[in-house]
């Protein structure tokens, strides 16, 4: 309930500090969160997975996936559209996983979920930037809009293969970047970030000036692979992530707190086409610490009723 709460006031926040300033003020460092703030919304996904994980039926009541979709939409209301469509993807592996449908019943579904996420995409990036539903409706074809704000994602690409060739070396680091800056943020270590990070050397790179603004490219694991080896790194990377996804998939049918462990980090994990390889990390460690946490809780309650 407090997670709930907290996920629709941060996004009503959210919301009314890109109407009174912009999107970009977000990532300068203009918003000052109130306390508690980014824990309760954390506290809401927690409970979500916790939920899933521990009590099966939940995992595909309609009625309790529908209201944790709506609850997560609130998220969309600071501009960013990762949050919320990663976390819906994974309601449907979800739900699926537990649902035995046939192929083609799975890839008719698939392109309603693609064409669910093409107008969420659309309206949030309509909004995030003073548009008008209307003049996008009326304007360009939305489709090719929304092709067309993928090229984002292709420049990041391209600038890993200009990098490369004014290096001329391989740059292995890059793919261990966010290990990097998680350990050096808990150490409180300062680091140069485009010596560490593929976002930022590649937002950097493509325009000094904008980077300097707080304006940025995003991260790429593709990129990344790309850096660090060659044109070969962009397809052996992809396949080893699919082939640990595939195979771990696997054994949250057999343990629960795997099952919170998998399933709290796989929003972070879809979203690493736009971010760092190891972008789920630290929300793995957060959920390994969780099921540490909701594991000791239990047993101390056991042993108290145990002991009458």
């Amino acid at each position: 309930l407090f997670g709930s709460l907290g996920q629709i006031l941060k996004g009503f926040y959210f919301y009314s500090f890109i109407e009174s300033n912009s999107y970009v003020g977000i990532y300068q460092d203009k918003v000052n969160l109130p306390m508690g703030y980014n824990f309760l919304p954390y506290l809401f996904y927690c409970s979500f997975f916790l939920i899933c994980a521990f009590y099966d039926k939940f995992r595909v009541n309609k009625s309790f996936l529908l209201i944790s979709i709506l609850i997560a939409a609130f998220s969309a209301m600071k501009g960013s559209r990762g949050e919320f469509v990663t976390f819906l993807l994974t309601v449907f592996c979800i739900y699926y996983n537990e649902r035995k449908v046939s192929n083609i019943s799975l890839l008719l579904k698939m392109f309603l979920i693609f064409i669910a996420v093409f107008i969420i995409s659309e309206f949030v990036s309509m909004w995030r930037s003073g548009g008008s539903f209307i003049a996008l409706i009326e304007g360009d074809n939305p489709l090719v809009q929304f092709i067309y704000g993928m090229g984002v994602s292709y420049i990041t690409l391209y600038q890993s293969v200009k990098i490369s060739l004014i290096s001329g070396m391989f740059e292995f680091h890059y793919l261990i970047s966010q290990l990097l800056i998680t350990i050096s943020s808990v150490l409180g270590v300062q680091v140069y970030l485009p010596g560490i990070s593929y976002s930022h050397l590649a937002s950097k790179t493509a325009n000094p000036q904008l980077y300097e603004q707080g304006f940025g490219l995003g991260g790429s694991y593709l990129g990344e692979s790309y850096l660090a080896m060659g044109l070969i790194g962009c397809f052996i990377i992809p396949f080893i992530v699919l082939f640990l996804i595939n195979r771990l998939e696997v054994f949250t049918r057999y343990n629960k707190t795997f099952y919170f462990v998998y399933y709290s980090s796989l929003p972070s994990v879809l979203f690493i086409p736009r971010e760092t390889l190891f972008y789920f990390f630290p929300y793995a460690v957060k959920g390994i610490i969780v099921v540490f946490l909701f594991t000791f809780y239990a047993n101390i309650k056991m042993r108290r009723f145990n002991n009458g």
